[in-house]
Formats: C-alpha cells, structure tokens, sequence
C-alpha cells in the first residue's frame, strides 16, 4: 500500500467512525461529544489534505520535486 492509499483508508475510517458516533445516542455531556466530533472532521480533513499533496507530489517530474 503507497502513502497515499495509506491516507485514503485512514481517512475513511475516520470518517466510518465520525458517522457512527453521530448515530448514537447522545452522551451525557453533549458538548464534549460535539468537540470530539469536530475533532474527529478536523483529523479527516488534515488526512485529506496530506494525501492530496502526497498524490500532486507523486504526479510531479522527479527534477521538479522537492528535495527534503
């Protein structure tokens, strides 16, 4: 599995996770469970975002890619 597959599945199990919690009922501090989802979206969005890069890098020509 590359990086970018890596990230995909990651995030999409954050996502199967985010949808499962919001199905339940709620918990007994409801504000803690809505800051726990928002993080679990920001998490997902950050996956998102570094397999999007992960995937403009692998399509760049290897002169034109950063060294690190």
């Amino acid at each position: 599995m590359t990086s970018i597959e890596e990230f995909a599945f990651i995030a999409a199990q954050l996502e199967w996770l985010e949808r499962r919690l919001r199905e339940q009922p709620l918990a007994v501090d409801p504000s803690r469970m809505e800051g726990a989802l928002n993080a679990l979206a920001c998490a997902r969005a950050v996956i998102v975002q570094l397999s999007n890069i992960g995937s403009a890098l692998s399509d760049m020509p290897s002169a034109a890619t950063p060294a690190l």
